[in-house]
């Protein structure tokens, strides 16, 4: 006696469309959030870790010009933007090579990713605000002149 087999499910991944379009909006916590979700899903524990550094070397470098520039208006809109295209390509990417596996892949809930992303949102602004203020403090401790 042989056992019914089930078809292989699809794994749900996040369409790149629906992450450049949430990261254009939500910014770059949002864009890193779904790329990350992506690329648990599929299992590529590499890609996962250097995405991880690049957010950690992104929040650094925007704390670092948040002590000389404001981070708002243009600079945020020209952010916003770039970072939106990079999520786009790389999730375009993982979704190209985890087709080239023979595997599909379907859109997930547009909800879940921005509750996903909320939720990034917060994680992220507590440890950028408490980067930047730590920062701040440092400067003026150590009697560093900022422009």
């Amino acid at each position: 006696m042989t056992l019914p087999t089930t078809p292989e499910k699809p794994l749900p991944l996040f369409m790149p469309r629906t992450v450049g379009l949430l990261a254009l909006f939500g910014g770059i916590p949002l864009g890193f959030v779904l790329s990350l979700a992506n690329l648990k899903r599929i299992g590529d524990r590499r890609g996962y870790g250097i995405l991880i550094g690049l957010w950690i070397l992104v929040t650094l470098a925007l704390v670092g010009v948040g002590l000389y520039l404001p981070l708002l208006g243009w600079y945020l809109v020209i952010l916003n933007l770039i970072s939106a295209g990079c999520f786009y390509l790389i999730n375009r990417a993982i979704l190209k090579r985890f087709e080239s596996t023979g595997k599909a892949a379907l859109p997930e809930s547009g909800l879940t990713a921005i509750g996903l992303g909320f939720g990034a949102w917060v994680v992220w602004y507590i440890v950028f605000s408490g980067l930047l203020v730590s920062a701040t403090y440092a400067v003026s401790a150590f009697g560093i002149r900022l422009p």
